[in-house]
């Protein structure tokens, strides 16, 4: 027992100061070769060789598209802050959320001038959000310490155009939805084929994440593996939003002219609120099954390529 400790011992700062080489590695590949480092984590994911000769499933389109597709428009699209003008200029801006305040950094964070619940988020990142339903509950010093470390998403999970957004720090109203019993929002996600919503993914939250897939004619879809199952929403079926169509004809028009993107709304007191747009869903990591992944990337129909 006392040599099975001390190798544990000896080995544990070998552990740490692997993860840490890799890290600096990935950071460097993120930064600077962003292709290479697609190429290790899919390789990683899904145990083979990512081929962007020639792209079949859903996952290789979308890395395709990362880096031979035309992706000027990606930084403003996946801007959680400058795509609000584009939802304008399309004509929805009246499904927008309520902005409170901009902060360049979170140094300018100042919770006193919020009102008591409020959420804050990164323009510019994926899951780095704080929500406050009482502010007494915080300090501004607690928060500017997790948001000092939420700076740039992007560059580990090999999608550079994120690295081209400026970030910011978002306040907002809080959404609470009337006709729910969760405190959890349920998030409608629309996989769009330029301009055509043919899949929604359902995520909703009920001690823990939960998955679930529909057709565009809420039919419901077994689409992930088996190893995944802990994620499928096994309940009832969620039930068909009743902005459902409202959500579809704003998907549709925001999504024109684009090989792919995905589609984030809320649904509040029956009325949608736009989320965010997705340009890269999954950063071409979707565990979906092999069939659906397929299916999926046959309708990506891929631009020539210019890059």
């Amino acid at each position: 027992m006392e040599i099975r400790k001390s190798i544990k011992i000896i080995i544990a700062p070998l552990r740490s100061l692997k993860n840490f080489c890799f890290k600096v590695y990935f950071y460097y590949l993120g930064t600077y070769n962003p292709k290479k480092l697609a190429a290790i984590l899919y390789k990683n994911n899904f145990k083979k060789i990512l081929n962007l000769e020639n792209p079949i499933d859903f996952n290789e389109k979308i890395i395709w598209l990362q880096f031979f597709s035309d992706t000027s428009m990606w930084p403003l699209l996946a801007d959680k802050y400058r795509v609000r003008e584009y939802v304008k200029s399309k004509g929805f801006e009246q499904y927008l959320n309520e902005i409170y305040a901009v902060y360049d950094t979170e140094k300018d964070i100042d919770i006193n001038e919020l009102p008591n619940s409020f959420v804050l988020k990164m323009n510019n990142g994926c899951g780095d959000r704080l929500i406050i339903k009482n502010k007494s509950e915080y300090t501004n010093e607690k928060i500017k310490k997790y948001f000092k470390k939420h700076k740039k998403w992007g560059i580990y999970s090999a999608e550079p155009h994120y690295l081209h957004i400026k970030p910011c720090i978002i306040a907002e109203k809080l959404l609470i939805d009337k006709n729910s019993n969760s405190d959890f929002l349920i998030d409608y996600r629309f996989f769009c084929f330029d301009g055509e919503p043919l899949y929604v993914r359902v995520d909703a939250e009920y001690g823990e994440i939960k998955l679930a897939f529909y057709d565009i004619e809420w039919n419901r879809l077994d689409v992930l593996p088996n190893h995944y199952s802990n994620h499928v929403y096994d309940r009832n079926d969620i039930k068909k939003p009743i902005s459902f169509d409202i959500m579809t004809k704003m998907a549709k028009a925001l999504t024109i002219g684009f090989p792919l993107l995905r589609v984030d709304f809320y649904e509040i007191n029956g009325n949608p609120i736009f989320g965010e747009i997705t340009c890269s869903p999954g950063g071409g990591g979707n565990h979906f099954n092999q069939e659906f992944l397929d299916q999926l990337g046959s309708l990506v129909k891929l631009p020539p390529k210019i890059k």
